[in-house]
């Protein structure tokens, strides 16, 4: 089903159940007056300034679906689910999102995904990659959470606020990776190899939610480290940190063993416990 330039899709009697390929062009919108649900393998295309309203009290429900982007798509309104979804970008794509939302897979395929709002937070349940110049995901002040692997080869991540979480670790052996004002979220290890990795004593947060291994190959600048009763270990002679704030070491599990690698604090270290090496 194609829906023409402005035309709508309402959707107003409870508990839809809709299946089928929807071709939306441009300036469309789909209206979930009422809940409904988006059954399996049905195929959604976003043109160009496309919306999604969701009644208050209702929630709309994409089940083993896939989704196809470009240009901007905006959400608003009630609760939306993403039920094991494929989301593929046929052009660059501009999101925009008044509640997080998560996806199983996220297909870049050479293009690039801002997410505009503060409120656009997006989990990726999948490993992804970005391997290719023209790719990235620029976040701004949104949350970024990625469930599985995440490897940087070429392309970009950038962030000017909100977290990025690499909940199975990451690997970075190209691209820009920006961090600015920005909290990273480690829950295995960090490997840096290559490419730029920008970071501000200003702004950038360090948050271990497990004890991890952090190798880079340039020097990492943070404004806070926050261990959580968890180690660090930094892994090779080049993976220097630099700490603008205090550090606390509280816990018998709080452990911050430097190797070869330089650390240097402005703020005061206090070692109540743990260990620093």
């Amino acid at each position: 089903m194609t829906f023409r330039s402005s035309s709508q899709f309402v959707l107003n009697s409870p508990g839809t159940e809709i299946k089928g390929i929807f071709d939306f062009t441009s300036n469309n919108l789909l209206d979930a007056k009422q809940s409904a649900n988006f059954q399996s393998s049905s195929v959604s295309t976003w043109g160009e300034d496309s919306e999604i309203k969701i009644a208050n009290a209702a929630a709309l429900t994409y089940k083993d679906n896939q989704w196809i982007t470009k240009g901007t798509l905006e959400k608003t309104g009630g609760t939306m689910s993403l039920e094991n979804v494929v989301w593929s970008l046929n052009a660059d794509t501009n999101f925009s999102s008044d509640s997080a939302i998560t996806t199983k897979t996220l297909n870049l395929n050479d293009h690039s995904l801002t997410l505009v709002s503060e409120n656009s937070d997006l989990t990726v349940t999948d490993n992804l990659t970005i391997n290719n110049s023209a790719e990235g995901i620029i976040t701004g002040l949104a949350d970024l959470n990625l469930s599985s692997g995440f490897n940087l080869e070429e392309g970009q991540l950038a962030s000017t606020g909100g977290l990025i979480s690499f909940e199975n670790g990451a690997l970075q052996s190209g691209g820009s990776f920006d961090l600015t004002d920005t909290t990273l979220q480690l829950g295995d290890n960090f490997v840096k190899s290559d490419g730029d990795l920008i970071t501000n004593s200003a702004g950038t947060v360090l948050n271990l939610t497990e004890s991890v291994n952090l190798t880079s190959d340039t020097k990492l600048f943070l404004k806070t480290l926050n261990l959580n009763d968890k180690t660090i270990t930094l892994g090779s002679e080049t993976s220097d940190l630099s700490v603008n704030d205090a550090i606390t070491l509280n816990s018998a599990d709080e452990k911050i063993l430097t190797g070869l690698a330089d650390l240097s604090v402005s703020g005061i270290i206090n070692i109540d416990n743990g260990n620093l090496e």
